[in-house]
């Protein structure tokens, strides 16, 4: 088991529209091999990074098997 741990930019404050992040979806079921994904969080870490994490579930999407974070 490895932790995935997915690092992107956010833009705070009053940022102009070309500057704004675009949509990204970071978890999806069938993504890195995990049937579903399951609690996301996100917390930011220093002014303008966010650290977006989840359960990643490989055989389904039950609370009890093959769990990673």
């Amino acid at each position: 088991m490895y932790p995935i741990l997915l690092i992107f930019m956010a833009w705070f404050g009053n940022p102009s529209t070309d500057q704004l992040p675009k949509e990204q979806v970071l978890f999806e079921s069938g993504m890195l091999n995990y049937n579903c994904f399951r609690i996301p969080a996100l917390v930011q870490w220093k002014p303008r990074v966010i650290l977006a994490f989840a359960e990643g579930r490989k055989n389904n999407c039950s609370d009890y098997g093959d769990v990673d974070i």
